[in-house]
């Protein structure tokens, strides 16, 4: 996504919290007997900290800012891709990424991670009708997913049957829908109706 999405996080907690504590300060405390505003400390005791604070992280950023190699220094304002062209870029797998050792393995990641509406509907469909169940992805004996699936690898082959056909609905069109719902359990019975081998390592 670049920097700017987190440059831009950064500058909007700044923002809020420096007007969180000037208004709180100015609600929440009483005035003494010698017109100061009072919480458990001095409210200008409470806003000199905070500024201190806030001095501090903006010459941290300043110095971010400034060594940032020139090469990479625009992705501090502007953004390479938006969210749904990232994870449709993951899901085209061109340049793998992470532990995945294949696109199919990369593509079972992205899908299963991020929610439909950063995904595009023909690809997505058009991949799950081109599994088999003696393929990369479901071919394994133990009916895990393989190693090179992120944080899906080792999952077992009924989660990601049972998250796709939960998942593909998002994007609204029933005809494809029924189509991929009626291939993916085709393969789940074919799966199912497989010897069960367990123990294997890779």
């Amino acid at each position: 996504l670049g920097g700017r999405h987190y440059a831009s996080i950064i500058i909007y907690r700044l923002l809020s919290y420096t007007i969180f504590v000037i208004r709180s300060t100015n609600i929440f405390a009483d005035l003494d007997d010698d017109g100061g505003r009072k919480l458990f400390v001095n409210a200008e005791t409470v806003r000199l900290y905070f500024f201190m604070a806030l001095g501090v992280t903006l010459l941290g950023a300043a110095v971010f800012l400034a060594n940032i190699q020139k090469s990479h220094r625009g992705t501090f304002y502007k953004s390479w891709r938006t969210g749904p062209e990232v994870f449709r870029w993951y899901f085209e797998a061109s340049h793998l990424v992470n532990d995945a050792n294949t696109k199919d393995q990369q593509r079972v990641w992205t899908w299963l991670w991020a929610h439909p509406i950063f995904h595009d509907k023909n690809a997505i469909k058009e991949w799950l009708l081109g599994l088999k169940s003696d393929g990369e992805i479901l071919g394994r004996d133990d009916k895990k997913l393989p190693r090179g699936c992120g944080e899906f690898s080792e999952h077992t082959l009924e989660s990601f049957f049972t998250k796709s056909i939960e998942k593909f609905p998002h994007f609204g069109d029933a005809e494809s829908t029924a189509e991929v719902e009626a291939h993916l359990k085709k393969l789940k019975q074919e799966v199912t109706e497989r010897p069960l081998i367990d123990g294997l390592t890779s």
